[in-house]
């Protein structure tokens, strides 16, 4: 399956978690964190499923790469989302905190070359063109 194609499906399953948590916690009382916490330990048990499935799982075999990953995980990932959740919960809609955050995009456009230059052996030099950011 095309990088695209498996980018627009994960956009449209990640629809349901973006309205369920403001939701929920406007009119059933869930904390915003709470919310979040359960959904990031089902993607990581789903994740775990699938793995063990298709013979992927490196849990055995964790490297320094892996443990970098874990460790900005708990240090950036645990502040943004919690910082996203509870921003969702009071935005007069819960999509306008994810169309700030997204604004990640631009940032990541404007360094990856940028890196690519300075360390090019970590990061690779892409031509970048309108059909290739399409997919095609």
């Amino acid at each position: 399956m095309h990088w695209t194609t498996k980018s627009i499906i994960a956009m449209f399953l990640l629809v349901p978690f973006f309205l369920l948590i403001p939701t929920l916690s406007k009119h059933f009382g869930l904390r915003s964190e709470t919310g979040m916490l359960m959904w990031f330990f089902g993607t990581v048990v789903g994740i775990v499923v699938w793995s063990l499935y298709t013979n992927q799982l490196e849990i055995l075999s964790i490297k320094a790469p892996a443990l970098l990953v874990l460790l900005m995980g708990i240090v950036f990932g645990a502040a943004a989302n919690i910082l996203l959740g509870q921003s969702m919960v009071v935005a007069p809609n819960p999509g306008f905190p994810i169309a700030i955050i997204s604004g990640n995009i631009a940032i990541i456009i404007i360094l990856a070359p940028i890196l690519a230059y300075f360390i090019p052996q970590f990061f690779d030099v892409e031509k970048i063109t309108f059909l290739r950011g399409a997919g095609v």
